[in-house]
């Protein structure tokens, strides 16, 4: 009996909770404070999560990244708490999972059945039952009592005056109750609630192993031999003289378009092997050796920034969309049978061949990526390409243990999964706006710098560029121009405060208080008042 009531108890707590801190705010401790509540939810509702270590240590992971959100307060670091948050909850429900696009996956489903889940606990607390036909078996009894009531109550309005004033200035209290009650749950609110009852749904309602989990359980991290369905050829009889067997010709097509494969598989790597080595000969002796402006001098346009900048970041798609296909053509010749080959080892050489010249091809895109950062700035894309560079990298690895330890797919799933989630928790615990207009500020000549991007970075840079309010006025410019930048900055200044002192305690964070603070402490305040 306590399991079917704690779901019906918690979610409506949980709501009121959740409307509480997030309605008209937004994320900071708040979110720290409904993550706490919500493992103690967590906690309550599944004793067996206090022996799923898995789950444990998301949930350690989890509140690190809503820490991060209270510190930093990032979109990066806002979207990284939220999807751990959901991957968390797959692993709170399944003790099964051991990866997290399945337990994400799992969590996303359960999010599109709350309405389901919603309105059958609706239907089913609504159905008539035994108790509601007892108390409602005589209701013809009370029509009569209150039509008399009714009738009484309106010749005391209209005979006493003190009455009448009495009622009427309740009435106004009810109405103004009423419209105070219409303000409150605006369509935006009631929609903002809905949401909110259908996450909390999703999270707090368990299930039954779905044909994602029973899926999940079928994988294994360990590839194994897929046998064939071979159909028994009858044996011929040979004449004495025939120089070939037919019956050998005959006898094992299987292990013939297991060769051909591994053939095809030779030639293609050698090929693609021969390639690359070309590329890389020439981006290690240009790139590694020969330095910046050697590889700066291969864009056209470099007096163009826009144009220069383009360039940078069409070649560098490209390079890593290759590294993208090379590990799917790995994939592609190690995904079956071809791994257990007796007389593979060729084919075995030429893929780790290819690993290494695709580790050697991410580090050239390293390279040119610092080189474009020290010449052009540093830029959200650009820190983006050296995170997914680490991904890749690692990838790279897994690739080489799948290959030589005779790995499944998942396996690599999985193991990949687990990294692009620490990558994107490393990339929450920095605040990068104010990292890279101080890099910019400090590193690049005023004629490069990118005054419009510096502009519109996030608040949390407003001190970085007040120190440097100078160079949005140059002298080359006409009055206008520089009058209309330093207004700009203002502007920015202006609606961060504004902001800033009409939210509550519950949005507050670290990284928009040290920035109020230091323009409380510069009396950058009363400048735009």
């Amino acid at each position: 009996m306590k399991k079917q009531l704690t779901p019906a108890l918690l979610i409506p707590g949980l709501l009121l909770c959740y409307d509480f801190l997030f309605w008209n705010e937004m994320p900071g401790i708040n979110l720290v404070l409904f993550f706490l509540l919500l493992t103690a939810f967590f906690i309550y509702s599944f004793p067996q999560l206090r022996r799923n270590k898995t789950a444990l240590i998301l949930l350690l992971l989890s509140f690190i990244a809503v820490a991060l959100v209270a510190v930093n307060n990032t979109p990066i670091s806002m979207w990284t708490a939220i999807t751990l948050l959901v991957i968390t909850t797959g692993f709170v429900h399944q003790a099964s999972f051991r990866s997290a696009p399945y337990a994400l996956g799992y969590s996303l489903l359960r999010f599109s059945q709350s309405p389901g889940i919603l309105w059958r606990a609706f239907r089913k607390l609504t159905s008539r039952s035994p108790q509601l036909d007892r108390m409602f078996r005589h209701h013809k009894l009370i029509y009569f009592p209150v039509l008399i009531t009714v009738i009484f109550f309106v010749i005391y309005i209209i005979g006493d005056a003190q009455f009448a004033t009495a009622f009427g200035n309740s009435l106004d209290e009810v109405f103004n109750f009423l419209s105070c009650l219409t303000d409150y749950f605006s369509i935006p609110h009631l929609l903002f609630l809905l949401l909110g009852t259908f996450l909390i749904t999703a999270a707090m309602v368990p299930k039954t192993p779905s044909a994602i989990v029973e899926s999940e359980l079928k994988q294994t991290d360990e590839l194994s031999r897929r046998g064939s369905k071979r159909t028994k050829v009858p044996r011929v009889p040979e004449p004495d003289h025939y120089p070939v067997s037919i019956n050998s010709l005959s006898s094992s097509p299987h292990m013939l378009g297991l060769k051909s494969e591994y053939r095809r598989g030779v030639i293609t790597l050698i090929f693609i092997n021969l390639l690359l080595l070309c590329v890389n000969a020439v981006d290690v002796s240009k790139v590694w050796f020969e330095g910046q402006s050697d590889v700066l001098s291969t864009i056209s346009m470099k007096s163009n920034s826009s144009l220069r900048s383009q360039a940078v970041h069409e070649g560098t798609n490209a390079l890593i969309f290759s590294i993208l296909m090379a590990m799917a053509v790995l994939l592609l010749f190690f995904r079956g049978n071809i791994n257990f080959l007796k007389k593979n080892k060729l084919l075995l050489q030429l893929a780790y061949i290819w690993i290494i010249q695709n580790a050697l091809l991410a580090i050239t895109v390293g390279i040119r990526n610092y080189y474009y950062i020290d010449d052009c700035g540093l830029t959200m894309k650009r820190i983006g390409v050296f995170a997914f560079l680490i991904a890749t990298v690692f990838g790279l690895v897994t690739f080489y243990f799948k290959i030589r330890e005779k790995k499944s797919a998942y396996y690599l799933i999985r193991m990949n999964s687990w990294a692009v989630c620490a990558v994107f928790l490393l990339l929450s615990a920095i605040d990068w706006d104010p990292l890279m207009a101080n890099y910019n500020i400090n590193h690049l000549p005023h004629e490069k710098l990118d005054k419009q991007f510096l502009l519109w970075l996030s608040p949390h840079a407003l001190p970085e560029l007040i120190e440097n309010k100078q160079i949005f006025i140059n002298e080359g410019n006409t009055p206008e121009i520089n009058s209309r930048k330093e207004g700009l900055l203002r502007n920015r200044i202006e609606d961060f405060i504004y902001n800033y002192e009409n939210l509550s305690w519950k949005s507050s964070n670290y990284a928009d208080y040290r920035v109020y603070n230091y323009l409380l402490t510069q009396k950058q305040i009363s400048w735009t008042r």
